[in-house]
């Protein structure tokens, strides 16, 4: 693990708190929960129920029922939307999103592009501003379990974000030409914007959110407001993306799945011995907690 013995992990009493990331780190690319990394979770539950264990993704709550149910992680707070919301034992706690103006803006600079799908977030749903007609942007959100507002025509979606119907937490915007994506991304990532910040999950989508938030604002509310018992140096952090270094930042004990993203497996100070598609989690968890290989 990054160049170190596995002994090097923190050792289960030094941990308060586990954040964890949820694609591509407990889901593989086919948004399925590794087995193994269920199995280590719910040992956890089951032996130290007080544990919180907090999921931090880009993902709206709703998409994540199959992770949060069984487990049972409605007993704590979760991070969404990559910080943007954050919900206390179910509940909305908090929430932050991108004006009106900055939505219409970054629409109107991808019009022209017909490859490009441009998806507008509330807290609750995802609505197509722009739809695409070949990149498949909708349907992988319908695979990823997205719950997705599709009965209203785009037209009147974008309406409704100009009349301030629907406040929008943030934008993905999701195009799989290599070329197109890069145009894109350098011009949201010009020097003299201040009011978002870009962030990458994935490959083929860039993510707009207020620049006030991210998945390491969201937990530094959670420990500030929920857990002050617990300090940053106490939590154990999971995750493969550029949108996770953040939190691998600011917690004692950092891991980057193996086959994450270079900017996260820079920043991390373990590097798991598996990628996320044989339960690189459930790995990590079984040296530090010695989960038993019969339980």
């Amino acid at each position: 693990m990054k160049g170190e013995s596995e002994l090097n992990l923190p050792s289960a009493d030094q941990i308060k708190l586990i954040v964890c990331d949820v694609d591509g780190t407990l889901l593989d690319r086919n948004h399925n929960f590794h087995e193994r990394n269920y199995r280590a979770l719910e040992y956890l539950r089951k032996q130290d129920p007080e544990l919180p264990i907090v999921l931090a993704t880009g993902r709206q709550r709703s998409s994540v029922s199959n992770i949060r149910e069984p487990l049972e992680l409605d007993a704590f707070p979760c991070i969404h939307l990559n910080g943007c919301v954050v919900y206390n034992q179910g509940e909305l706690f908090s929430q932050v999103g991108l004006s009106k103006e900055l939505v219409y803006s970054i629409f109107s600079n991808v019009l022209e592009y017909d490859t490009t799908a441009v998806l507008a977030y509330d807290h609750n749903m995802v609505y197509p501003l722009k739809n695409d007609s070949e990149s498949g942007g909708i349907r992988f959100l319908k695979d990823a379990g997205e719950v997705l507002g599709l009965e209203t025509p785009d037209k009147t979606i974008l309406e409704r974000v100009i009349s301030n119907e629907l406040p929008v937490t943030k934008l993905a915007i999701y195009e799989k030409n290599h070329e197109r994506f890069t145009k894109i991304k350098e011009s949201l990532m010009r020097n003299d914007q201040e009011e978002y910040t870009v962030t990458q999950s994935m490959p083929f989508i860039v993510e707009v959110i207020p620049s006030s938030a991210n998945k390491a604002t969201g937990l530094t509310n959670i420990l500030t407001k929920i857990y002050p018992h617990i300090h940053l140096d106490e939590v154990l952090s999971f995750g493969d993306a550029q949108n996770d270094v953040c939190v691998f930042e600011i917690t004692g004990h950092s891991v980057c799945i193996r086959n994450g993203m270079p900017a996260a497996i820079q920043a991390a100070k373990y590097i798991s011995s598996s990628p996320n598609h044989e339960g690189a989690v459930g790995e990590v968890l079984e040296h530090i907690y010695k989960i038993p290989p019969y339980y």
